[in-house]
């Protein structure tokens, strides 16, 4: 397994370009699945378009199980929560 961590740096999300920047020198030929994880707050990341197939959301709800319930995005954005 292979990963590679990038700092987003002022901005509050991952943008296409860091990604692609990310797997430069990758042969994403010899890849069978490609996990790029945004991590953050709720809000900013869903809306952004990485190039992926597939999004999906995975939660924790120490603060309730109704706090997902606060960002509408995750459910507009996303294919899976």
């Amino acid at each position: 397994m292979t990963a590679a961590g990038r700092s987003t740096g002022t901005v509050c999300h991952l943008e296409a370009a860091m990604v692609q920047k990310a797997l430069d020198g990758w042969d994403l030929n010899h890849l069978d699945f490609l996990f790029i994880e945004n991590v953050g707050n709720l809000v900013c990341p869903s809306s952004y378009d990485l190039g992926e197939d597939l999004r999906f959301v995975l939660l924790s709800v120490t603060e309730g199980e109704d706090k997902p319930n606060g960002f509408g995005r995750i459910g507009r954005y996303n294919d899976k929560t």
